[in-house]
């Protein structure tokens, strides 16, 4: 049997046939190395780059693959309670390292976390994961095991989450969480199930010792309408604190309706709580007078108003109803029977739409 011999010319028509095809959008990817290796016969990997660097395409081929890599990160991550809880644990008892392509849990006593993390990250990384035992991690001195997911891909899309870089690669990357309350709801699930306590006599506490990652939890929560929040002050500390609570009352109760733990006693205590009656008086709020404040707000504006917009408004005293008003009222939908927490981005949709058929109606 006479062994095959790898053809340069037919290596390189090709390469050069693929990249003029990926760049005009007939196709979604091109060839790596190693499928190229594999393709052609050659013996590894350093044989292909040489031809198609004398060639002058692995330049061109760099440029092209950086581009599907970005484009495969973009994509990997997208809007879900899934993902939004997932990036929750990661912020404050996580490491990700886009260099070595590990996403880890590094901060769990709790078996049920470890155990969520790893099936839901399974689901979403499409990997399986691995326990580093304690000591080792990345080379590393650790007090306690470690489970981590070794997966360039997912580490990248996920982005830089070392120490307080995670409050940029939130902004920046996954700007979607901050947008639609049900988002930062299961973020601030995730950030509790890893840092969370809920204290039976004195509030719901989110331990950190760190003044801007507290800060920016008192935000997210202001976000979905918590904000009878002070800091848990601890002089031993560098920061002078050790958290945030929320103040036992109606803030907690709310925070544990919408927050739900997959560590047991934790979700015990929150129960708890689900069972306190309100205190403060709501009135009803009728849909018309919603839409009235809708269009009175376009008016000022000029423009259909934004969730940011109305929440300002809403804290200068300028407008009687936050987002979450609106939210409620046109924001909800139904999927098998049951109701989903509200969206400012279909309410805002919905009222337009209401507004609409209402003038058409006469």
């Amino acid at each position: 049997m006479v062994e095959r011999r790898p053809n340069r010319s037919q290596l390189i028509n090709f390469a050069r046939e693929e990249l003029e095809q990926f760049n005009s959008g007939q196709i979604p990817r091109i060839s790596k190395a190693e499928e190229l290796r594999e393709r052609f016969g050659y013996v590894n990997r350093n044989n292909v780059h040489t031809i198609l660097s004398v060639s002058g395409l692995r330049a061109e081929r760099s440029v092209a693959l950086s581009k599907l890599a970005q484009q495969e990160a973009e994509s990997f991550v997208f809007p879900s309670p899934e993902w939004a809880w997932m990036l929750g644990v990661l912020s404050l008892g996580g490491s990700v390292s886009e260099k070595y392509g590990r996403v880890a849990l590094t901060s769990c006593r709790d078996v049920e976390l470890k155990e969520k993390f790893i099936l839901l990250g399974e689901r979403l990384f499409s990997i399986n994961s691995k326990d580093v035992p304690k000591g080792s991690s990345w080379g590393k001195p650790t007090e306690n095991e470690t489970t981590e997911f070794n997966s360039t891909k997912a580490a990248r899309a996920i982005g830089n989450f070392r120490r307080t870089r995670w409050i940029d690669t939130i902004r920046e990357k996954h700007g979607w969480i901050l947008e639609e309350p049900q988002f930062t709801w299961a973020f601030l699930e995730g950030v509790f199930d890893v840092k969370g306590y809920p204290s039976p006599n004195w509030g719901i506490y989110l331990f950190t010792p760190s003044m801007v990652v507290a800060n920016i939890m008192i935000n997210l929560l202001a976000l979905v309408g918590i904000e009878n929040v002070d800091f848990v002050r601890n002089a031993k500390n560098r920061e002078g604190i050790e958290g945030i609570r929320i103040k036992k009352g109606d803030d907690a109760t709310r925070f544990a309706q919408q927050v739900h733990s997959v560590i047991h006693d934790k979700e015990r205590k929150l129960e708890d709580y689900r069972q306190v009656q309100p205190q403060k008086l709501h009135r009803f709020i009728s849909a018309e007078e919603v839409v009235r404040e809708w269009q009175r707000l376009r008016e000022v504006f000029g423009h259909t108003p934004t969730r940011s917009e109305i929440r300002r408004f809403h804290n200068t005293g300028d407008t009687e109803y936050g987002p979450d008003v609106y939210s409620k009222h046109f924001g909800k939908t139904e999927i098998n029977g049951t109701q989903t927490r509200g969206s400012f981005r279909l309410a805002k949709a919905n009222i337009e739409t209401y507004i609409v058929n209402k003038d058409n109606n006469g």
